[in-house]
């Protein structure tokens, strides 16, 4: 179940990446805009700056899912195989850009 959510999750990036027109970087697409942090609806995307490429979290209140940091192309950095540490490191490392949600 957690990979066809991945896999889902990896095509609306890389689709979104490919037809929508960029704004700022791949994550920040017509339709969507930039939320404050005290503001944050149920569903959003936190975007991160991670070893000089930009990766993306969808953060869900319901989904109770797994979403890892996947990149614009739609590639996930850790996945549910890779080693705590990966995710450990990604949160140590990364720098919070901004969350994004839905218009």
């Amino acid at each position: 179940m957690y990979r066809l959510l991945f896999v889902v999750i990896a095509f609306f990036f890389v689709t979104a990446c490919e037809k929508e027109t960029i704004l700022d970087d791949c994550f920040l697409q017509e339709g969507f805009s930039k939320v404050e942090s005290e503001d944050l609806p149920c569903n959003y995307t936190a975007v991160y700056r991670y070893e000089g490429e930009l990766y993306a979290i969808f953060n869900c209140c319901l989904c109770n899912g797994f979403f890892p940091p996947t990149n614009c192309e739609g590639e996930a950095l850790c996945t549910v195989d890779s080693s705590p540490d990966c995710f450990q490191d990604f949160y140590d490392r990364a720098t919070y850009l901004y969350a994004i949600a839905e218009d």
